[in-house]
């Protein structure tokens, strides 16, 4: 591990370990909108930016390989964080402008690894955070909105630079790897064979297949409750001994069982777990990608009522976040890099390999292995006032996804909880998206209203 990093020169140069699954993943953008009320100082936006880059090392970096096709962080020459400015001509501009910068991926030599677009009117403002995931978890994001509001509120807000960016790697996890013998020997031949072929991925590889990926039509939905009906969510949920979390996984599987069954691959759900608290060194309030995922089978028993379900996906949700292996991914480690970047273009047909697709059936990335994959926030550790500037609401994380047919995202802010769904057209028609939406609002409801 090298992570060097000086608070006046900002030089810095940290390895990238487990973030190397989601490099070359054309899906793997993780997005937020945040609508902001207040007169939004525009003239301010490039100073505050500056100050977001000195802060967070990862938002100024590009990344750069060695002799052992190992990934690096590096912030050499790195551009400023690039932003486009727009009109807001109505309350739905923001869709728009953002399907629209899925067209362009980001250049890894180059850097940085993010963009901001901001949507401007003179009084609401909303302001889409796109970044790479393998510089930022869902929670960055937020951190990341925090930092700029209050930058661009008070130019003269210290910076307080980063200087600590924790690796996960394995001597900084709480427990030892324990990899099987067999799975070791047939990653070590699968690597072994694969070096042979000397195969390297280009920019303008990555670029093909991301073009390819985002070409197919994408499905958007968002929505929020009102604060009332957020209220009554959370008093109904503590009057039960259930956390809301659990009540609106619940909720949202129930409404996917009612619609598309609960077969194959809706018999399971896939959660993202924080690993921030987890490792030796702790991760404070940095951007990066500090997170894993929980995958398991649940099923909705139609005989038992809402509230008995939801006691029972509590215990299941609450094992698999407490007692399960949220360090599974590191698994990846044991693939050499390359072979890694492989899989993304043998999955969207752009390479054809026998050793690449021998892995791919083994992960089963040729197929949809999940029918939700849902990524709570919990209420969000920010402010939601600066200065003269309000949020009002944000839809985060958002994440369009090729092996799970549905993504949900979803952020309590002040007293309101906000939702995002997205999906691709090719696995799920935005019709049935918005039955399940509003079926799952009808459960909700009817839970704190009748029960």
């Amino acid at each position: 591990m090298i992570v060097k990093q000086n608070s006046s020169s900002q030089d810095f140069i940290r390895k990238m370990t487990f973030e190397r699954v989601t490099l070359n993943a054309p899906s793997t953008i993780v997005v937020s909108i945040t609508r902001i009320q207040g007169p939004f100082p525009i003239k301010d936006v490039s100073q505050a930016l500056h100050k977001l880059q000195l802060k967070h090392p990862l938002t100024r970096s590009k990344i750069m390989y060695d002799e052992n096709d190992i990934a690096w962080f590096c912030d050499k020459k790195v551009p400023e964080i690039p932003c486009k400015i727009v009109p807001r001509e109505s309350k739905t501009s923001w869709e728009s402008y953002l399907r629209n910068e899925y067209q362009y991926p980001f250049e890894f030599s180059k850097g940085p690894l993010l963009r901001f677009i901001i949507i401007h009117s003179p009084q609401i403002t909303e302001i889409i955070i796109f970044a790479h995931h393998t510089i930022s978890d869902g929670i960055s994001l937020l951190y990341l909105q925090r930092d700029f509001l209050e930058f661009i509120s008070n130019l003269n807000t210290p910076i307080n630079p980063i200087n600590d960016l924790p690796i996960i790697e394995e001597k900084n996890l709480p427990i030892t790897l324990k990899n099987k013998k067999i799975l070791v020997k047939v990653a070590n031949w699968l690597n072994s064979k694969w070096k042979q072929t000397k195969i390297r991925f280009s920019q303008e590889d990555y670029n093909e297949l991301y073009s390819r990926f985002w070409q197919e039509p994408n499905n958007l939905t968002h929505w929020s409750l009102t604060p009332l009906q957020s209220e009554r969510l959370i008093i109904w949920s503590k009057e039960h001994g259930l956390k809301v979390h659990s009540v609106l996984c619940t909720a949202f599987y129930a409404a996917q069982a009612k619609i598309e069954g609960q077969k194959t691959p809706y018999s399971t759900l896939i959660m993202p777990l924080s690993v921030r608290s987890r490792l030796k060194s702790p991760v404070g309030e940095v951007c990066g990608f500090y997170a894993t995922a929980a995958m398991f089978s649940v099923k909705y028993r139609f005989n038992l009522s809402f509230l008995e379900n939801a006691k029972i996906f509590q215990k299941r949700i609450h094992h698999e976040m407490h007692k399960g292996d949220p360090f599974k991914t590191l698994k990846f480690g044991l693939i050499y890099p390359t072979l890694i970047d492989a899989l993304y273009f043998q999955k969207f047909g752009l390479f054809n390999n026998k050793i690449a697709r021998m892995l791919v059936k083994l992960l089963k990335w040729d197929q949809i292995t999940t029918g939700m994959m849902i990524s709570n926030l919990g209420k969000a550790p920010i402010p939601k006032q600066y200065g003269n500037l309000y949020i009002d609401c944000i839809y985060a994380p958002s994440i369009i996804t090729s092996r799970h047919e549905k993504y949900l995202g979803i952020t309590t802010i002040g007293d309101q909880i906000h939702f995002i769904m997205t999906s691709r057209e090719s696995m799920v028609s935005s019709d049935k998206v918005k039955q399940i939406c509003e079926e799952a609002m009808i459960i909700i409801h009817n839970s704190y209203m009748f029960s």
